[in-house]
């Protein structure tokens, strides 16, 4: 139980020890190393990145609220048409029903008195 513990902790702290502060995206060791105009060319790209993010938000929002209504609906739909018992179909309307045509018999032969 002790030695679990102990095997716990020592790869929570070598875990926490790997973990590096990040400045503009990158490293803070890797960024310090930079020379001052290479650091401002990573702020420029880091600013540009971050506002182009700020930019499209509205669009990523509308995109992870529309999918999973998309995908609702294809499930629903699919719930539906898995159905075996066909929903109720209301009868035709009597304005829609065809009207009665008379039945068709064939013509009498004609008589013809004087041959």
């Amino acid at each position: 139980m002790k030695l679990k513990l102990l095997i716990t902790t020592a790869f929570c702290c070598l875990t926490l020890a790997a973990c590096e502060p990040m400045m503009f995206g990158m490293p803070q060791s890797q960024f310090k190393s930079l020379t001052p105009a290479q650091q401002n060319q990573v702020i420029q790209a880091y600013n540009q990145r971050q506002q182009t993010y700020a930019q499209n938000a509205p669009y990523e929002n509308l995109i992870n609220n529309i999918v999973p209504a998309i995908s609702a609906s294809k499930q629903q739909q699919s719930a539906v048409n898995n159905n075996p018992f066909p929903p109720p179909q209301a009868p035709p309307s009597p304005t829609m029903m065809p009207s009665p045509t008379p039945p068709s018999f064939p013509a009498p032969p004609r008589f013809n008195p004087m041959p």
